[in-house]
């Protein structure tokens, strides 16, 4: 397992196929990148033996390839940093690491907000049930009000999973809303959670058929892409 790739930023021909490989490689292994850069002063500053008179011209040489070099080593730090940041898609990078089995995930919001609320969608999935359990287990904000939300689309609802749930909790220690609404929680999953002020939603994967959403459910992959408000995951 590749955990950190050191990357020279020598400003080569190389300096672009290394960047790639090496941002391929961290993407592949979710490895820590640095890219570093060494400037040998000293030996910028040799021109060879420097004839009477021609000191000024020495010093001019001097400077331009101090000049060249910091041109070129500032060329490829930011093609590096141009070219990891190009990387970075939040979105996917929550999606491979979920994959890969790390949870629970908490994918935060561009803008800070306490969490006061949090809406936990109940699916009746077994990854459904574990990412409730992860949640009340943390219990990472102890104060915050608990809404347990079951969408019925398109089938009768099962109101014992909320029953079952809400029992769980009582159990716990937690009390908590539930609710039992019309809609596809693909699509109405965010709304809902607008509506009740929701500073967080908790779910799993609901996916039935798991190779076809490769380990991750339409609900969950619409959350991901589509949502403003912090999402705790596990899959």
């Amino acid at each position: 397992m590749i955990k950190r790739i050191l990357v020279g930023l020598g400003g080569t021909p190389f300096t672009k196929a290394a960047t790639q490989w090496a941002t391929e490689l961290g993407d592949l292994h979710q490895a820590q990148l640095t890219g570093v850069t060494i400037v040998n002063t000293k030996k910028l500053e040799n021109v060879g033996p420097v004839p009477a008179g021609a000191s000024a011209y020495a010093q001019r040489m001097r400077e331009k390839k101090i000049k060249v070099s910091k041109e070129g080593t500032e060329e490829a730090i930011s093609m590096f940093k141009e070219h990891c940041s190009n990387q970075q898609d939040p979105d996917k990078a929550i999606i491979k690491l979920l994959r890969n089995g790390v949870r629970p995930i908490l994918a935060v919001a561009e803008k800070y907000r306490p969490v006061q609320n949090v809406v936990v969608a109940i699916s009746g999935s077994m990854e459904s049930a574990q990412a409730t359990r992860d949640f009340l287990l943390l219990n990472p904000w102890p104060k915050a009000n608990i809404r347990f939300v079951h969408f019925k689309h398109h089938k009768e609802p099962e109101p014992f999973l909320l029953e079952k749930a809400s029992d769980y909790c009582q159990a716990h220690g937690f009390e908590v809303h539930t609710e039992i609404v019309e809609g596809n929680p693909r699509y109405d999953l965010l709304s809902y959670a607008h509506d009740h002020q929701a500073d967080l939603i908790v779910m799993g994967n609901s996916s039935q058929n798991i190779i076809k959403r490769s380990l991750l459910g339409d609900t969950v992959l619409e959350t991901i892409h589509s949502a403003d408000i912090p999402l705790f995951l596990s899959q």
